[in-house]
């Protein structure tokens, strides 16, 4: 589909959006928080962390019995991936992550 060009002589409006003050705990829930209880995220949509460097967002595909070792769902240009707390990640989730999904 193609879609019509503005006008060169249009004139461009800018909008103005007012700044909205958060609470340091509403940008908590809303960013998410470290959860190290792995073996409870199979089939989460998860943040991944390594140091404070983001990672990829991904949902669990599997997970260890002691919770050490994840399996991330392939997604996007990432394949099926392993990570382990050994190594330092860290897993971030927000509170409705761990909610049981309506049937």
């Amino acid at each position: 589909m193609i879609l019509p060009r503005t006008p060169s002589h249009a004139a461009v409006v800018p909008v103005l959006i007012p700044e909205v003050p958060i609470s340091d705990d509403a940008l908590f829930r809303l960013r998410g928080y470290p959860f190290s209880d792995w073996q409870r995220l199979r089939g989460a949509e998860v943040d991944i962390y390594l140091g404070p460097e983001f990672v990829r967002r991904a949902a669990v595909d599997a997970a260890t019995d002691d919770g050490q070792i994840l399996w991330l769902a392939a997604g996007g240009p990432f394949g099926r991936t392993l990570i382990d707390k050994a190594e330092g990640y860290e897993v971030w989730i927000t509170p409705t992550q761990l909610q049981p999904k309506e049937a």
